[in-house]
């Protein structure tokens, strides 16, 4: 490898490797990734506790060799110093600590050093990494936090840009607080999660993100500003997405009139998602211009860019993937290898709405219709129960407790949840009403559902997964009480109440959103 030295350059550990004695450890592994000799221990140690980085202009030629070793093992990285050719600048939100990398990385590296660069993420509190998919504990919310932040500011600068971030919280956090994700309980948490996950974003979450957003984009004062398209399922990249639209169609000033960009949410683009959301831009008369870069040159460094958030994904199962999308682009535009994608928004423009942009329109479109209906039945009711069995999503407490609060301020609302999880009766006051959960296998859970079926005439929603392909049993059950009361049957308690929200408040003006922040910002010292 040819020596890099640039000057004031520095050398730094990837943050998620750690030393144990004379061998080197992946974050909580058990097993060491590298059994180091002595030398390679002490040049180990020696970057460990040095968290600002080495200089590399302070080093012989024989240091230089060793560092340079683990450089090519990416074990540690060399960073340039941050020096831009312009002072135009250009900030990149992005939903999470990866998606700017990720998604628009080539893009970023051809801009390196010629102009100013923000990454801001919205989502920065997490306890997420590849660990939760294995079902293995690494989950205190500060370490992965503080983890993750490194790895951002990291990546960051191998593109030429600073990172920052809004510090609320990702919607795992949002759907169970830090300290009720536990080791034994994981395998229930994580099914939880996958559920919630793939939500319709929450008007007042939506609402308290714009807020958040728009005062940091007015500190960092952005000439030209990138926002994602929000492919896919995720909740937190659909929320991004329309907060920033909000903020970006009604901004005054100079925020109203800079170029923005819509980028191409990597490696979840798909072109049937990516051709729904450009059609719903064109049938309200926003014009999205394609613009694609070659980005052939800096694959390579893209991919090592990428590469750094470890604690997300194994880099080897990444780049195939990035790779994929890459040549797609190239092959269209006649681009040698690599290409990236994404829209440039004419001004003024206007906003479709969210089901139309939703990967799941025809699923929604059918559920908003069937809560029109079901709102207009029970219009005067003074109770509600709602039912969630075991195969449902019920979402964040929190999320469902401030939605009822707008949409049924004066209704008695009882939520009963048979759980999958083999815990203990609990009761909790919930607004306007209670909630109780039960183990599914209990007594007590039989009788619940047993009861629902002796309060006629009163008004239900019941929550399961795949109701039409349900038992013989449940689709009787269901009948019957159809036939007593008004009913509502759903797969997603939170995207009832979502849809719901939206529909009573359909247009809730910015100076009222900076109230509805609470369930998504971090509390009094929540920040690691």
């Amino acid at each position: 490898m040819n020596t890099l030295v640039v000057h004031n350059s520095i050398v730094k550990l990837r943050p998620h490797y750690s030393l144990r004695g004379n061998d080197l450890y992946f974050l909580a592994s058990t097993r060491p990734i590298k059994n180091c000799i002595e030398s390679e221990a002490a040049l180990f140690s020696r970057l460990a506790n040095a968290p600002d980085g080495i200089a590399l202009s302070s080093l012989d030629e024989d240091e230089l060799q060793q560092f340079h070793s683990i450089i090519d093992c990416e074990f540690a990285d060399i960073v340039e110093p941050l020096n831009p050719a312009s002072e135009r600048h250009l900030v990149v939100v992005e939903p999470h600590m990866d998606d700017a990398i990720l998604s628009v990385g080539g893009q970023l590296l051809l801009r390196k050093g010629k102009q100013r660069i923000t990454i801001l993420s919205v989502f920065g509190i997490s306890n997420y990494t590849s660990y939760v998919e294995l079902k293995r504990p690494f989950l205190d919310h500060k370490e992965v936090t503080r983890l993750r932040t490194a790895e951002s500011v990291l990546a960051a600068s191998k593109v030429g840009a600073q990172f920052q971030s809004l510090d609320l919280h990702d919607a795992p956090l949002r759907l169970l607080p830090h300290d009720q994700w536990s080791e034994s309980g994981l395998s229930e948490q994580v099914r939880m999660t996958r559920g919630f996950l793939g939500s319709y974003p929450i008007p007042h979450i939506v609402q308290g993100v714009a807020h958040e957003l728009r005062r940091a984009l007015n500190d960092l004062d952005p000439d030209e500003i990138w926002i994602p398209m929000g492919l896919g399922h995720h909740v937190d990249h659909r929320t991004c997405r329309l907060a920033c639209l909000r903020i970006l169609a009604s901004a005054q000033g100079k925020l109203g009139e800079i170029p923005i960009r819509i980028y191409e949410d990597l490696p979840y683009s798909q072109a049937p998602h990516r051709k729904q959301i450009l059609h719903a831009f064109e049938t309200v008369g926003t014009k999205l211009d394609l613009k694609t870069e070659d980005i052939s040159d800096v694959m390579d460094e893209k991919q090592k860019a990428v590469a750094v958030f470890a604690s997300q994904f194994k880099p080897s199962s990444m780049a195939p993937r990035l790779l994929k999308a890459a040549s797609e682009v190239a092959k269209e535009e006649g681009y040698l290898t690599a290409g990236e994608r994404s829209y440039s928004i004419q001004r003024p423009f206007c906003i479709p709405s969210e089901i139309e942009l939703a990967v799941d329109r025809e699923s929604l479109l059918k559920i908003r219709s069937e809560l029109e209906g079901f709102a207009a039945k029970i219009d005067g009711h003074k109770r509600l129960n709602i039912l969630v069995l075991a195969s449902g999503v019920f979402g964040s407490i929190s999320e469902v407790t401030t939605a009822l609060s707008t949409v049924l301020p004066e209704t008695m609302v009882t939520i009963n949840v048979i759980s999958a999880n083999q815990q203990d009766i609990s009761l909790r006051q919930l607004g306007n009403g209670w909630l109780k959960c039960v183990p599914e296998t209990s007594l007590l859970g039989k009788l619940i559902i047993a009861e629902e079926c002796c309060h006629i005439g009163r008004p239900t929603i019941i929550v399961l997964w795949g109701a039409q392909q349900s038992s013989f049993l449940k689709r009787a059950f269901l009948k019957m009480l159809g036939v007593s009361r008004p009913l509502l049957v759903a797969s997603s308690l939170s995207d009832v109440f979502a849809l719901w929200e939206e529909i009573a408040s359909p247009s809730v003006s910015d100076s009222k959103i900076s109230d509805r922040t609470a369930s998504i910002t971090p509390q009094v010292g929540e920040r690691p």
